[in-house]
């Protein structure tokens, strides 16, 4: 650092960065006072600290750093929060050390594996979990050296004779328990994970910090009003409507006051004693029980503000500039008191989590929002904007600047730091903004920004050099020039030199480098959805784990508490703004924001507001989303409009200035729409954007009557808004404006033109809409609704009383609210629970029992998982069980992720049931256990498969049933074949064939058996034309033929098509890009692996009445899901539209999906594949009328087994080629 430089050093205290002070402009140097002198002021009464708003006059006049008193002191005393000063910690209890408090706990307490970024913070691991110590406190005391000894007597005497704090009371049940369990393991020793609920628990765990209950966060909480109210409810539920009333004088007591336990810990995290901030394992307790608390008691809680729904409300336009800053710890303008702390408790920076976020959080925030765009808009004209912020300006007209903004604090993961940037991935936290102005021209960004490196002698040019490089490039042209602003295109262009694009200069605002010095980026590029769409990527990060789980409305809070706290890892940082979420949101922006659900035609109750749009006469032609821009929730034109129309002549009314004014942000309808995929959102985008005078009045009988269901919202919004929904252009900058991807938008615009073709054939007559018919039911249907009647063979009996069993136990530990008698029953599931798995040839009865079991479990309120190895096995189970929880067993047990981050997953459910277990690996069944001990073997955990039939599909694993524990599972076999007659000869065929291989003489006897009267075509293996056109006039068309391979179900597809088709002389339809995953040619020939590369979509010639299967969930409701049979009625190649008919008689609309989940990039192509053949693997579970087996490799495991074991009678088979024993091969 330069002579000069360094006499620029103003520190404010010894632990100061020691970097130059501020010095790009007197705003600069005003801004950097504000952020170490007056960001933070200090209460003269409870000596907290509280955030002061960074205002246009402090750059010229800072604000005294004292103020005399804060919020909570403004109180009535009885609802102020304790705030405690050091001088009121007890004597005894003053500076006590780490092992002195260790000994002083009864409980221990357990954070999980110790996570901490490389220069960062903590991580959340796992919930925290409370155990009993291992010894009584007065052991512990009496294992300490000497001094540590002496302090620590006291205290325990102290806090044992206390009775203001519940210090003795754990200490009494403690002992209670050691006489009980005198030599208790870990597990025994474990506390109930809702054991953090207990009132003043904290007393036993930081009794310097919680001397007194009325401290407590635990107390605070159970205070509550709302929670009081909540348990009072719940109390009077349970009593009897012919109790007589208790005494009404107590119902006239003060009524209880609303307590925060967030707000009560943040106040004392701000106060004067600094080991409230500096403790993780407090902070980890307090995150854990408001979680606990939040998801547990209104699920949903966490689902945060809808910045999502704000952005894709498009109500400013495109941006006009994007913004990160990243500040660095070790540079960042730390106000004085935070330094204080820092030094009082000995820390360095990056080690007092909690001060340091809060403060950054701070000025990120105020310094965006004021300095930069120049405050908020919620008040229109009338607010009390920045006249010299630095984005800000003056029209040609003379007018402000209308400048908008929405802005989000996220934290750093390091998923693309590199190997040198260990400071990456510290979890520390960052902005990112968006700023919306009606021109860019007046912001004068040429004088305010750069994305050059300044020259020598420059104070920043060090802080460009260091933390404005990128190896992914800067993304700004290269220009020799100085900035300029291109007003025919609305554009900036910076000074970028060839240097500069080599060194990946990003671009940076330098008057903010001067303050926060820190790493920026600034990109400018309005008129494209580019920055939205990079923005769009920046939403919670928790909502990549228990998102799922806090959105589904029909799992317990209990569980997705549970979940939550296992699954999510937030850093130190983000639990820290997560706990103080009301002072320091996460989210801001520029206006008010009303989130909505947005209504619908057709819906059964109308919400309020919906109401009051269709009682207003003066809105006239406005469309209700202008609508709720400019009124309140009572419907009254909003004031910021009212004081505008104030400034008129008067020459027209207030209603009619209204309908003319111009928002701009002020007020943000955040709409929570469906997915664009989905039919119903065009019916809420015509809610929200169409004029009517009653909502119905959108749905026209002529349109609806004569389309199908699924359409029927589209097919009324093309008639609204032709000049929309027909024109592709628009529709892209529609979608591109609300931050889509590319392949979503490319997969939209081919279905609302493929559908509009739909649409249109149906209104012309050429189509007729169906109702809904009964449909026949398959056999395996018609077995399972009697399956309630049947009467079980012992074994499935025995089956059946295990599994209700262990979820009676399941739901009976789940409802039991006494400690004493939790503790009990979880002890005897502990030592006597086992996992549950049931095996059997197929047709033995095992689905039939675990429907049974599973629409029991669902009467009893159990929260019941289906997961099985594949989604087509998946489909057809939610046949069977559309209310209950389905999913794949890598999305379910999270497969894909590390374990630790699914460790918690089995404690949301009482009864699991895995089907088709056989296709795990073993290391699935490994990882399942760990999970399963997790859980405290709670969960009822039920396997069911055939052993003996496929293995799994990765020929270099071994099944789950090789492995070690399997043979600790209670295990159950079924004998009796109920789907075959017992005089059928296809149940002895198949009774051999499960664990046999056909050998010697006797095996040639068998394999001429099995062919006999069988044989669909001999002489050769490989099909030929002929075979196939015999085939297919022997069945009449109604057969499945199964392959070893996909090459083999291709060339039998190709074949199929080519006998009934192209040889038929019938015209095709048109060709398309049809599945990609069909296509052998994708394929490595010997490993069957995915080759390197974007891969090829197969080409299908389409023809009427050829048979496809559909490969994508496009509609679950109308049977347009993966594995659907279907057959083509027509094409339309100019619309992309193809017509087909499913084999449960709905009529669909196919259209082009672009998948960019594919390797390589993104594809586009039709999900469907011919439906003639398919491999083994897709038909496992399945229930067929007819297959055709072609073994066309050898040697693969029970492949004859299970395609042979998918029909009922002997006669509903046939073997093509020619059949040896090799082509039999059993699983094991």
């Amino acid at each position: 650092m330069s002579e000069d430089l360094t006499k620029t050093i103003h520190d404010v205290a010894p632990n100061d960065t020691g970097l130059p002070a501020a010095c790009a402009s007197l705003s600069a140097i005003a801004v950097e006072a504000w952020c170490h002198r007056a960001s933070w002021g200090l209460c003269a009464l409870c000596g907290s600290v509280q955030p002061q708003h960074l205002k246009e006059a402090a750059t010229r006049k800072l604000p005294a750093s004292v103020i005399k008193r804060c919020k909570n002191c403004e109180k009535n005393e009885t609802k102020q929060i304790w705030v405690p000063w050091p001088e009121e910690v007890p004597q005894p209890l003053q500076g006590l050390s780490r092992e002195v408090l260790l000994a002083l706990r009864p409980l221990d307490v357990d954070c999980g594996p110790e996570w901490k970024a490389d220069y960062g913070y903590y991580f959340h691991s796992t919930m925290l979990r409370l155990a009993w110590s291992a010894q009584d406190v007065e052991e512990k005391i009496a294992g300490l050296d000497r001094p540590d000894r002496r302090s620590a007597r006291k205290a325990f005497e102290f806090l044992m004779s206390s009775d203001n704090s519940s210090y003795a009371s754990f200490v009494q049940r403690h002992r209670s328990f050691l006489q009980r369990y005198p030599v208790a393991d870990q597990d025994r020793r474990k506390r109930p994970l809702r054991y953090i609920e207990e009132e003043a628990v904290e007393c036993a765990l930081w009794p310097h910090l919680y001397w007194d209950k009325r401290l407590c966060e635990t107390t605070a909480r159970l205070a509550d009003a709302r929670r009081v109210q909540r348990r009072q409810e719940a109390a009077a539920a349970e009593m009897d409507g012919d109790e007589e009333e208790s005494d009404p004088d107590a119902r006239e007591e003060e009524p209880a006051r609303r307590q925060s336990l967030k707000r009560s810990f943040l106040a004392k995290a701000m106060g004067p004693i600094a080991d409230y901030a500096g403790d993780y394992e407090l902070l980890h307790f307090v995150f854990d029980l408001s979680t606990w608390s939040d998801v547990g008691g209104k699920k949903g809680a966490l689902r945060g503000t809808p910045m999502w729904q704000a952005m894709k409300g498009a109500q400013c336009g495109f941006p006009a500039a994007f913004l990160t800053w990243a500040p660095f710890e070790w540079s960042a303008p730390y106000h004085e008191w935070l330094l204080q702390q820092m030094a009082q408790l000995g820390r360095q920076r990056l080690q007092l989590a909690g001060p340091e976020t809060l403060h950054l959080a701070h000025i990120l925030t105020e310094l965006f929002r004021e300095w930069v765009c120049g405050g908020g808009l919620k008040f229109g004209e009338s607010s009390s904007v920045w006249r010299s912020a630095v984005l800000g300006g003056v029209t040609e007209d003379g007018r402000r600047l209308k400048v908008n903004f929405i802005g989000r604090l996220e934290f750093q993961d390091g998923k693309r730091k590199e190997a040198t940037q260990n400071y990456h991935g510290r979890a520390a936290v960052h902005l990112h903004g968006l700023v919306f102005a009606e021109s860019i021209g007046p912001m004068k960004l040429p004088q305010k920004a750069s994305a050059t490196v300044p020259p020598e002698g420059d104070a920043l040019r060090g802080y460009v050099l260091d933390g404005q490089t990128g190896r992914t490039g800067s993304g700004w042209p290269q220009h020799a020039g100085e900035n300029e602003y291109d007003s025919t295109q609305d554009k900036v262009r910076l000074h970028h030199t060839a240097l500069d694009s080599r060194l990946g200069i990003r671009g940076y605002l330098p008057e903010l480098m001067d303050v926060l010095k820190c790493h920026q980026d600034l990109q400018l590029d309005r008129g494209s959805g580019l920055m939205l769409k990079y923005a769009a990527t920046y939403l919670p990060k928790f909502s990549d784990g228990p998102g799922k789980e806090l959105m589904d409305d029909t799992s317990s809070g209990y569980g997705a508490a549970r979940r939550v706290l296992f699954t999510f890892h937030p850093g130190e940082p983000e639990m820290w703004l997560l706990l103080a979420n009301q002072t320091f949101p996460m989210f801001f922006m520029g206006g008010t924001m009303q989130p909505i659900i947005a209504p619908h035609p057709g819906m059964e109750v109308k919400p309020e507001y919906l109401q009051l749009y269709e009682a207003a006469t003066w809105r006239g032609e406005m469309p209700l989303i202008e609508y709720l821009r400019k009124v309140n929730k009572k419907g009254s034109i909003l004031e910021h409009i009212r004081k505008a129309y104030l400034k008129t002549d008067g020459s027209i009314s207030l209603h009619t200035f209204a309908l003319r004014y111009e928002t701009f942000g002020e007020k943000i309808i955040a709409a929570e729409m469906v997915s664009m995929q989905n039919d119903k959102f065009f019916g809420q985008w015509m809610a929200l954007h169409i004029p009517y005078k009653r909502l119905e009045d959108l749905l026209l009988p002529d349109i609806v009557q004569a389309v199908p269901e699924q359409v029927k919202f589209l097919a009324c919004a093309l008639h609204w808004a032709p000049e929309l929904w027909r024109n592709e252009a628009r529709v892209r900058d529609f979608m591109a404006l609300r931050a889509h991807r590319e392949a979503f938008i490319e997969t939209v615009i081919h279905r609302i033109r493929a559908q509009d073709f739909f649409i249109q054939q149906h209104l012309s007559g050429q189509l007729q809409r169906t109702e809904n018919v009964a449909v026949p039911r398959s056999l395996e249907d018609l077995f399972e609704e009697r399956a309630d009647d049947l009467v079980f063979t012992t074994e499935q009996a025995s089956f059946e009383r295990n599994i209700n069993k262990r979820v009676d136990q399941a739901l009976r530990l789940r409802a039991e609210a006494d400690d004493g008698e939790y503790e009990r029953l979880a002890a005897i599931i502990e030592e006597h629970g086992s996992m549950v798995a049931c095996s059997g040839a197929p047709g033995t009865g095992k689905t039939a029992v675990l429907d049974r079991c599973i629409r029991r479990a669902q009467r009893l309120g159990a929260r019941v998982l289906i997961a099985l190895p594949t989604g087509v096995q998946r489909v057809r189970m939610k046949q069977r069980h559309p209310e209950a929880e389905l999913d794949t067993c890598h999305g379910a047990f999270l497969f894909h992720k590390p374990l630790a981050e699914a460790m918690g997953v089995l404690t949301c459910y009482d009864l699991v049931v895995i089907d088709e277990a056989p296709q795990l690996f073993e290391e699935h069944f490994e990882r399942l256990h760990e999970m399963w001990l997790a859980s405290g073997k709670v969960p009822c955990l039920v396997f069911a498969g055939d052993e003996w039939q496929l293995p799994p599909p990765d020929r270099t694993k071994r099944s789950l049933v090789w492995h070690p524990k399997w043979n600790l599972v209670h295990k159950i076999e079924l004998h009796h074949v109920w789907r075959q007659h017992c005089e059928d000869p296809l149940l002895h065929k198949l009774a051999f064939l499960r664990k046999n291989r056909p050998l010697g003489q006797e095996g040639q006897c068998f394999v001429r058996d099995l062919c006999r009267n069988h044989k669909a075509w001999s002489r050769h293996h490989q099909p030929m034309a002929e075979d196939v056109r015999m085939l297919m006039q022997t069945t009449a068309g109604d057969t499945t033929v199964i392959t070893c391979t996909r090459r083999g179900a291709a060339l039998v597809n190709a074949l199929a098509q080519e006998v009934l088709f192209q040889g038929q002389g019938q015209p095709a339809l048109g060709q398309i890009a049809a599945d990609w995953e069909s296509n052998p040619a994708n394929y490595d020939e010997e490993t069957g692996v995915l080759k390197e590369g974007l891969p090829e979509p197969s080409r299908l010639t389409l023809y009427a009445g050829l048979r496809v299967r559909l490969t994508r969930n496009m509609d679950k409701s109308h049977d347009f899901v993966n594995g659907m049979a279907a057959t083509i009625h027509s094409f339309d190649s100019r619309r992309g539209a193809v017509i087909v008919e499913t084999e449960t008689a709905e009529t669909l609309c196919v259209y082009p999906v672009a998948d960019d989940s594919c390797p390589g990039g993104y594809i586009t192509y039709y999900p469907m594949r011919l439906g003639y053949a398919d491999t083994v693997h897709k038909f496992q579970g399945a229930e067929l009328r007819h297959v055709t087996f072609w073994p066309d490799r050898p040697g693969c495991p029970a492949a004859g087994y299970v395609a042979l074991s998918r029909v009922r009678h002997d006669g509903d088979y046939l073997l093509g080629g020619c059949i040896t024993a090799e082509h039999f091969v059993p699983a094991m």
